[in-house]
């Protein structure tokens, strides 16, 4: 490839609840590339997936009906020591896809423990996501060393409710699904993610693909 030459990205994860990482994947590239055109995809199997079982099942059929240049694997790690088992999952998943298709990049992303972690950063963006923007609440988000301890989704879910400082019915009518996948979308800067092992590692892998790629150099 070529500056200028459109990027086409595709993600494949666990459920529909992981297309929130697009933001932050979106967010990476550029932090890394700068001004490379882009396009995401989100592989949304459905049907497509019904006889694809396994992960290296799916990941074909991601690239049969997704075509991209670079291939973004989501797993949740699930807990601390379940990084490297996840990674050794989905490099089992890939192998021999460099055979298949020369010009493909593949990059795994493995929240720990889990995606919503990523979504903690930025109170601002949740209280803007539960409809709230200028709510005072106090929402008792974990701090940066602690977001990858915590049952994130369970923190996640709690902060949109407090964030909303709704009650009774009004509460109760609250799209808390749909607002924590908003949440990604009003932050402006996952920056401080960088320190965190998990998206550090996100970082160089991706980096590495897009220097192979020709549209990044160190």
């Amino acid at each position: 490839m070529k500056a200028g030459d459109l990027l086409r990205f595709t993600l494949v994860g666990d459920g529909s609840s992981d297309r929130a990482l697009i933001p932050i994947l979106n967010w990476l590239i550029r932090d890394i590339a700068e001004s490379v055109p882009l396009e995401a995809q989100w592989a949304d199997l459905g049907l497509l997936a019904s006889s694809a079982k396994t992960l290296g099942e799916r990941v074909r059929t991601a690239i049969e009906y997704y075509p991209c240049d670079i291939l973004f694997i989501h797993r949740d790690a699930e807990r601390p020591d379940g990084f490297e088992l996840r990674v050794e999952e989905i490099l089992q998943a890939c192998t021999g896809l460099e055979n298949q298709m020369s010009e493909l990049r593949w990059v795994c992303v493995i929240p720990v423990r889990m995606t919503e972690a990523w979504r903690l950063i930025d109170e601002s963006a949740i209280r803007r996501a539960a409809g709230n923007p200028q709510g005072r609440k106090v929402l008792g988000l974990p701090s940066l060393r602690q977001m990858e301890r915590v049952d994130a989704k369970d923190v996640l879910h709690k902060a949109i409710r407090e964030a909303s400082e709704l009650a009774g019915r009004k509460a109760k009518k609250l799209e808390v699904s749909r607002a924590i996948h908003d949440v990604a979308d009003y932050i402006g800067d996952f920056g401080q993610l960088d320190n965190l092992p998990s998206f550090s590692r996100l970082r160089a892998d991706l980096a590495n693909a897009l220097h192979s790629l020709g549209l990044y150099r160190p």
